[in-house]
């Protein structure tokens, strides 16, 4: 009986592990593959189509542009995820929080909703500005140790 439980058993249960996992990728592989909507709709894209912003649908002037020329709205497909060319994209809630403030448009409870955010989020705000801050004064100070110096001498 020692046997079966040292020996067979393991052996067994890795056999079912198997088993298993080539059920679910055979499962995986017979799932039919959707079709592209555009492709269906017979949609084709002009060779000379160019990206627009996504707020004010102006064409983007460049490719390699992180924000719209015209709203200031993030473009770039990797634009949030680059460190210093993302804090203008991080940090545009509280503009659009003012700016909502001041709109005729919304309601008072909506318009309390924005206050009592920006009465929550004010006193981190200092925070965030020294980590910036200190961010900033690092990066200039390790920029400023490695870059070669112009009034040293190069005897």
């Amino acid at each position: 009986m020692d046997t079966f439980y040292t020996n067979i058993l393991p052996l067994l249960l890795l056999l079912g592990i198997f088993i298993f996992y080539v059920l679910i990728v055979y499962w995986i592989k017979k799932i039919p593959k959707q079709q592209d909507p555009w492709e269906k709709a017979g949609v084709k894209l002009d060779d000379n189509a160019r990206p627009v912003c996504p707020r004010c649908l102006t064409p983007v002037d460049s490719p390699f542009r992180h924000y719209c020329s015209k709203c200031g709205e993030a473009v770039g497909k990797y634009t949030r995820y680059i460190p210093f060319v993302n804090i203008q994209f991080n940090y545009s809630i509280f503009g659009t929080i003012w700016k909502n403030i001041k709109s005729p448009e919304n309601s008072r409870s909506k318009r309390f909703l924005y206050y009592l955010l920006i009465i929550i989020l004010a006193p981190l705000m200092p925070v965030f500005l020294l980590i910036v801050w200190l961010g900033a004064g690092i990066f200039k100070i390790f920029h400023n140790n490695t870059a070669p110096r112009k009034d040293r001498d190069s005897s």
